[in-house]
């Protein structure tokens, strides 16, 4: 029990006596609750034993020091995957911090909230980013209302922002330009980067899959790479962006011919495919700043161009060219084929267009003439 008496001498010469108590909520980072100012020891225990019992309930007060980002701080202390780890440090920064940071944890009110999303879209914040920090924010708070830290959550009953998000422009590599940077790739850059590029544009693989493929994963009978691993923010990993993620790529003979001759010349018995002189995973940044972005200078094309818009072509290529888009779903392995024609659709081909709407057209009239005949006759039967 936390209880002790306090004397002090006021600026009159005379002595005061009063009892308190401090009652311990959180430890690290330690937060407490303190109150003062009882006249006897009896009050001040009673309060004591009050607030303990408030507190064992889950309705204890929170503590008027505890700030908002003292909040974060307990938060983050969750485990989270690096990737998650580092979007949600950066929302914080951005977004969340500037506004709520020093604020005190039980005087945030849901119209402050209110006041903050309305703030962030006169900032011209994409509607998908306020989300994001919103779904942050009420995480946070449900995990520290369980932990009875805090007892209120202001952000429980803030709506998403609902509007329509301005959607992202698919960019893509014509495949001219395809074939001269694999071009380039060959004559003027390291095999290993050739052939990066090479299976990114033949396979669609993300930029991490490709990182982090491993020559077990090869299957040169069947024709076919598994992706089970990514190498990604430094680190060589079995977790994918998603759970459709996993599985497996065909790939067409000449490919399987490409890989072979290229293992046997880097003489690959086991590991990854693709690694720097000391052995280790390529690391991303150096591959985009020594050899992708250079390539694009070289060759005059548009440098804010990213790797991963090989992807893209990959998938922009196979559906112009009328390859099925079941096919490119299950290549790009996207959770549905919705997700495929929600991206891709406008590169599905309109060859029978006209013969489509005709088609329709003709239904109509067809249902149309059915009607008159229908009338006719019941006119006709009437009027018997």
């Amino acid at each position: 029990m936390s209880i002790r008496k306090r004397t002090w001498i006021d600026k009159q010469g005379v002595k005061h006596e009063s009892w308190e108590y401090c009652i311990t909520i959180q430890k690290n980072p330690r937060v407490q609750k303190r109150q003062s100012g009882f006249a006897k020891k009896g009050d001040a225990v009673a309060e004591y034993d009050r607030i303990k019992e408030e507190l064992k309930r889950g309705r204890g007060v929170t503590d008027a020091n505890l700030i908002f980002e003292g909040c974060k701080s307990i938060y983050m202390k969750k485990k989270f995957a690096k990737n998650t780890r580092d979007k949600y440090e950066t929302f914080f920064k951005l977004h969340i911090l500037p506004f709520f940071g020093k604020r005190i944890m039980s005087e945030i009110t849901s119209i402050e909230v209110d006041n903050w999303i309305e703030k962030l879209l006169n900032k011209e914040i994409g509607i998908p980013t306020i989300n994001d920090c919103l779904k942050i924010c009420k995480a946070q708070c449900n995990y520290l209302v369980r932990k009875k830290v805090i007892y209120n959550n202001p952000f429980e009953y803030t709506d998403k922002v609902s509007g329509i998000a301005k959607k992202k422009v698919c960019r893509c590599f014509t495949i001219r330009q395809s074939t001269r940077m694999l071009r380039r790739a060959r004559s003027k850059f390291p095999r290993k980067f050739y052939m990066l590029l090479y299976l990114a544009l033949y396979t669609g693989m993300r930029e991490g899959e490709l990182l982090g493929l491993d020559i077990k994963y090869i299957d040169f009978k069947n024709l076919t790479i598994e992706v089970a691993q990514q190498y990604t923010a430094g680190e060589l990993k079995e977790v994918l962006k998603t759970s459709s993620s996993y599985g497996f790529v065909e790939i067409e003979p000449e490919v399987a011919e490409e890989l072979k001759s290229y293992i046997e010349e880097n003489n690959i018995t086991s590991g990854l495919l693709f690694t720097n002189e000391s052995g280790n995973p390529i690391n991303k940044n150096n591959m985009m700043q020594r050899w992708f972005k250079p390539m694009l200078k070289s060759l005059k094309f548009d440098k804010t161009m990213r790797f991963h818009d090989l992807r893209h072509t990959y998938a922009s290529i196979n559906l112009s060219s009328g390859v099925h888009y079941l096919y490119v779903s299950k290549q790009l392995r996207h959770s549905k084929p919705s997700v495929t024609l929600d991206i891709y659709g406008h590169f599905v081909p309109d060859a029978h267009k006209q013969e489509e709407v005709k088609m329709i057209g003709q239904k109509f009239r067809e249902q149309i003439v059915n009607i008159d005949e229908y009338r006719a006759i019941k006119k006709r039967v009437e009027t018997l």
